[in-house]
């Protein structure tokens, strides 16, 4: 039987170190990368420039991966004539028709409640402006499905505790939604996935 010294097990351990605190920091490195991507979605999306927002897509787009909440009768005719798909010249003409069918202003609230750096050591973070005076409340959420997999979810809920004073049901309608976007990361920046809509 061969016997190993006491040095050769420090050497095995210390090398078994060296290669943990590698992977440790590559996995780091990679955190920080995608959560910088999501910092840049962020401010994109705050830009409300029209350029820069069509950049997060490739057209045209399907209804299969984009469907905001949109009740305009010329764009959904204009999108009909082009085999029901979103193209960067519609995405251009009924952007604000878009804008206001994904909620967008919700979206940028997103990125003022959460901060993605609280995704340096966890894969959800998530914030609700619940109050029990108010019939209604909005949560936002991005989570970290995998590595490189990442949702962006916003919409609003009824409160469950709230006691209407008038007792008049209407105070408790609240109209529910939630919006949910997914993207891939690619270790430089977020590819837009798909969107999706309840409600």
């Amino acid at each position: 039987m061969a016997t190993i010294s006491l040095a050769e097990i420090l050497r095995v351990k210390d090398s078994a170190h060296t290669i943990l605190r590698k992977q440790n920091d590559t996995s780091d490195g990679e955190r920080r990368r995608l959560i910088l991507a999501i910092k840049n979605l962020g401010q994109t999306i705050a830009s409300n420039d029209k350029s820069r927002i069509e950049s997060i897509f490739t057209f045209p787009i399907s209804d299969e991966v984009f469907s905001p909440f949109i009740t305009d009768t010329a764009f959904e005719h204009a999108k009909s004539r082009n085999n029901n798909l979103l193209s960067k010249k519609l995405f251009d003409q009924y952007f604000s028709t878009i804008s206001t069918g994904l909620k967008w202003g919700e979206f940028r609230k997103l990125f003022d409640y959460l901060n993605p750096t609280g995704l340096q050591r966890k894969d959800t973070i998530n914030f609700e402006t619940l109050k029990k005076t108010q019939p209604c409340y909005m949560q936002y959420e991005i989570i970290v499905v995998e590595e490189n997999t990442i949702l962006f979810t916003y919409g609003r809920n009824t409160n469950g505790n709230f006691q209407s004073k008038t007792g008049n049901s209407e105070d408790e309608y609240c109209g529910e939604y939630s919006i949910s976007w997914e993207f891939k990361f690619d270790g430089q920046k977020l590819i837009f996935i798909r969107q999706s809509a309840a409600g």
